[in-house]
């Protein structure tokens, strides 16, 4: 039986280049970045949480915080109607219980 050495030359190498890098494409320009969950609302944002809540009767913060309107409804339902959306809140049976 032969026993197997390596040598100093048979050692391997680190690649150059990690195998996953630029596998992922670059971002589309056509899609919006979102908006992190810290980041400050917009005043276009605020503007429509404070219609909703004012057709509820609520503070916007109280939307917020019940749950009712999240960072994501602000990203992308800002433009619908409050009204719409003020009438779709008072659906859902957690509102009555508030």
């Amino acid at each position: 039986m032969q026993k197997i050495q390596k040598g100093a030359g048979d050692a391997p190498t680190k690649p150059t280049k990690p195998s996953f890098v630029g596998s992922v494409g670059a971002p589309c320009a056509h899609f919006p970045k979102k908006h992190a969950a810290n980041d400050p609302l917009t005043p276009q944002q605020i503007g429509w949480l404070a219609a909703v809540a004012s057709l509820l009767e609520v503070g916007a913060g109280q939307l917020l915080e019940r749950g009712f309107i999240d960072r994501h409804d602000l990203d992308e339902q800002h433009d619908a109607d409050p009204r719409q959306v003020a009438a779709l809140i008072k659906t859902n049976p957690r509102w009555h219980q508030c």
